[in-house]
Order: C-alpha cells, then structure tokens, then sequence
C-alpha cells in the first residue's frame, strides 16, 4: 500500500508539475514541498517472539527455554525477582518449596519491543526425600520472609536444637543465627517435619565481605577449641565462613572447620569474637588486624562438632553451590564461599 501511494503522489505532482510549466507560474520550491517528506516517519518497531517451552530440569538445577530470533538477552522472574541473562538457559537451585519462572525476551539495539513474558512454570522441592540442596534451602528460608538467602554459614545441633548461621539480604546483608527447636533426631527428620513454626531468628548483624577466618588461621597462637587441636598437632581449615560487625570494637566470625591428624577427621561449627578497634580501613581490621591477634581478645562464643547428617549436609551448604543471582547489582554465590 505504501509504494502504490508513492506512485499515485508522484503522478499527481507530475500532472502539477506540467500544468505548471504549461502555464509559466509554477516554482520549482513548489515542486519539492509536494513531496513526501519520510525523514518524519517512524519506522515500524515489531515485538519480540514470546520465549517458548520454558522447563526446569531439576536434576541439574537449570531452567531453559527456546531460543528467540533477535533476542540478544532474557530477564527471568523467579518468585517476583528478576536476573538478566545472555543465554537461554540458567542455573537456580531453589529456595524455597515452591519456585516460580517465566521469561521475557530482549533486544538491547531498539530494533524490536520486549516480548511479551512467557507462561509461568512452577516447580515444588520435595521435602520426603531425603537431604537435598534445594530441601536445607527451603528449611533454612522457610521463616525469613521475602529476604534472599545468600549463603548458609553453618547447619548444627545440640541438645536437640538446630542452630543455623546465614546469610540473607534486603537489600543489604545480613548474618542470621535462628534456631529450631523440636525433639531432633537428624537434620533429615528436620526438614521432612516441615513445622517450620518452632523456628525463631535470635540474632542479626551486618554482614561483612571480608576472608576474616582465612586471617584469623594464619595467627601462631589461636583461643579455646581450635588452639587445643593446634597443640595436639591437628591441621585445621575453615571449610565455610562468615564475619560480621557487632559493634564499633566488636567482630564476629561465624563459621565450619575442618581439623585432621591423619585418618581422623572432625567438623566443628565455632563462633568467635575479637575485640578490635576500628580502624580507618575497613578491610584491614577484618583481615590483617585479625592476624596474629593477641588471644586475650579473642572469645569462644559457642562451639559445637558436627554429628551425624549434619556432616553430611556440608556437601550442600558449605562446599558451595553451582548457582549466582543478583542483589544490588552484584552477584552473590549461594553455599559457604568467601566473596
């Protein structure tokens, strides 16, 4: 239709064109203005396909879906938050029992609009069989609300009580220690209860990123449990950490260690406190000042050895799990990993 107007114009200014001339009074100005001016046209923008069959394949934790023609990236909302990927595919390890995605194509050139968002796909962690990642994350989530789990620090138990150290955010970070308390048995029988009614945050903190227990182990001299393993000869790692600010002369170190003397091996859920002024750069009090600390500043808050599936839940909490999502532009890795 555009090209036949094109044609009708043009054989109408050229109908003028000649009356003109045949006359003697026609402009030459005139003859231009006739014209179609299509520098004020708006090109056509079309809409980006709707991304299809989006599944969510559990066994690898990765969510996927058909690839757009002209997309060059995709923004997935899982449970009301959104990431942005390149590919059409993405890794989550769930956290909590239900998940949600649906997924909406982009064009960063302006050529084509935003997709419309896909049909939403739905996907429930089962809680009876047995320990998973995705099961440890929707026990430890189940009482936090709309926060975004970050990390778990430490899963334990003592005198039937499950104490758990964490990380969430709300936009900032935070460190967790929250308790559940109800007749336990193992942290199996914890999760597949699903009464998540008895549990209760008992602290909060300001989380810090900073390797403050990678410091602290490089001290000649430690305080309490872990200085008594030294002398014994044990060698000693931290498997997953956390520091924290307590106050202007007060840091905290929530973390898992790892101490071995030949065939033994032992996992130990510590908390520590180090009694340290604060210094004009931040990263300095939380790592060298930790160094070689006088251990008269340093106090043994709790310690507990890990028993049973609790050893064996380090395989999902603290060896670090293979998914990142984003929170205030930056991007966080879920298990027990330094950042």
């Amino acid at each position: 239709m555009k090209k036949k107007g094109k044609i009708i114009v043009g054989i109408l200014s050229g109908i003028s064109v000649l009356a003109a001339l045949a006359f003697g009074a026609y402009k030459i100005s005139q003859v231009s203005s006739s014209l179609p001016d299509n520098s004020t046209q708006n090109p056509v923008v079309l809409t980006l396909s709707t991304p299809e069959h989006v599944s969510y394949d559990a066994g690898n934790y990765t969510l996927s879906w058909n690839d757009v023609e002209h997309a060059d990236s995709y923004k997935i909302d899982i449970n009301g938050r959104t990431v942005d990927v390149q590919d059409n595919e993405y890794v989550y390890v769930p956290q909590k029992e239900v998940t949600t995605f649906k997924v909406q194509a982009l064009d960063s050139t302006g050529g084509y609009k935003a997709s419309a968002w896909s049909d939403t796909v739905s996907y429930t962690v089962s809680m009876e069989n047995g320990l998973s990642t995705p099961a440890i994350n929707a026990y430890v989530t189940a009482a936090m609300g709309n926060k975004e789990l970050v990390k778990i620090v430490s899963i334990t138990s003592k005198n039937n009580i499950v104490s758990i150290g964490a990380v969430f955010s709300d936009g900032n970070l935070h460190n967790y220690e929250y308790q559940y308390a109800n007749n336990v048995e193992s942290l199996e029988s914890v999760v597949e209860n699903n009464n998540y009614t008895s549990t209760r945050a008992r602290e909060t903190y300001t989380a810090k990123n900073f390797d403050t227990a990678g410091s602290y182990l490089k001290s000649s001299e430690y305080f309490g449990t872990l200085e008594e393993y030294r002398r014994a000869g044990y060698t000693i790692s931290a498997v997953s950490s956390q520091a924290y600010e307590i106050s202007n002369s007060l840091i905290g170190l929530d973390g898992v260690y790892k101490v071995t003397n030949g065939t033994e091996t032992k996992y130990l859920s510590i908390k520590l406190e180090f009694t340290l002024a604060a210094t004009a750069t931040e990263s300095v009090r939380y790592t060298r000042n930790v160094e070689n600390i006088d251990s008269s500043k340093v106090y043994e808050v709790s310690c507990t050895e890990l028993q049973g599936d609790f050893v064996d839940a380090l395989g999902y909490y603290a060896e670090g799990y293979n998914t990142t999502y984003t929170t205030n532009n930056a991007a966080y890795y879920d298990g027990g990993l330094s950042y």
